[in-house]
């Protein structure tokens, strides 16, 4: 059996009300550090894709016994690739307004109030905000968002060409804003990231780079590198989903394993895409210091 996440039937339609969604690969230990603070949320449903973590997210969250926790574990995967394990999620809420969360993301208890958002909009966290209040280590919360799903379903949720570090959120924002949507940002302070090392950002990555002339993470370079891959293809929309098939279920946990292949991209756009990054980021060390 193929597990049905993409095109709910009208019965079937989101219902009234908010669904977190999450997603990780062996950051077990920060995703129970966060859960514990979504659990405080008047939310009606936490799902989290556990991407072949070497020990099963399910294990680690043993001693949490609440309902609204739905865990969906995808076997057999090698590397960590955001687009497809967050589309998942995505595509498996069944209440209308999705906040998607990363691992590493704690709230307030009073996120939802300070972080609401209507129709017409989404909201979402912004890199230049922690900048401004010298919060440099709060710059990834640029990652968290919350739509309605119909929105995200109507973009094609995440750009499944993003297969490395970096981008794929800025990607998904700008089709929203194409869809005319009015992006509003999270309230500073309602969302905290727990701090990592740059090498554990890419830590499970299929990424050849680790440092670009000694000026620049792999995480600097993959994020540059998205950009022009995403402007060079064509906008993605309407292309077809990772597919999966059913291995398992029972209450707990839905065991999930992807039948099908990563989109073909050509190489010419693979080199241009390597070229435009490495020039972009040789021309800005040279004339600044701030992160890109």
């Amino acid at each position: 059996n193929r597990f049905q996440v993409m095109q709910p039937s009208p019965i079937n339609k989101p219902k009234p009300g908010i669904t977190i969604v999450s997603a990780c690969m062996n950051r077990n230990e920060n995703l129970h550090k966060s859960l514990t603070s979504w659990l405080l949320l008047d939310v009606q449903e936490i799902i989290i894709v556990d991407w072949s973590s070497e020990t099963p997210v399910s294990e680690t969250l043993k001693g949490i016994n609440d309902p609204r926790i739905k865990v969906i574990r995808i076997d057999g995967e090698k590397y960590w690739v955001l687009t497809y394990a967050f589309n998942i999620g995505l595509q498996s809420a069944t209440f209308e307004k999705i906040y998607k969360l990363d691992a590493d993301i704690q709230v307030s208890t009073d996120f939802l109030t300070v972080n609401s958002f209507k129709e017409g909009e989404y909201i979402r966290g912004f890199w230049r905000d922690a900048l401004d209040v010298d919060q440099a280590d709060q710059v990834y919360l640029n990652g968290s968002f919350g739509a309605f799903k119909k929105d995200l379903k109507r973009i094609g949720f995440y750009n499944e060409y993003i297969r490395t570090y970096g981008y794929d959120d800025s990607d998904l924002y700008l089709r929203l804003n194409h869809e005319k949507l009015s992006a509003k940002y999270l309230a500073l302070g309602s969302v905290i990231h727990f701090e990592q090392t740059q090498e554990q950002r890419t830590h499970h990555q299929d990424t050849s780079r680790t440092r670009l002339f000694d000026w620049h993470y792999a995480t600097d370079f993959y994020i540059v590198f998205n950009r022009y891959l995403s402007v060079l293809l064509p906008k993605w929309c309407a292309q077809p989903l990772q597919s999966y098939e059913e291995l398992s279920h029972d209450a707990e946990i839905l065991k999930l394993k992807r039948t099908s292949s990563d989109l073909p991209i050509a190489q010419h756009f693979i080199d241009t895409s390597n070229r435009y990054a490495d020039i972009a980021l040789g021309i800005f060390s040279s004339t600044s210091d701030n992160v890109v």
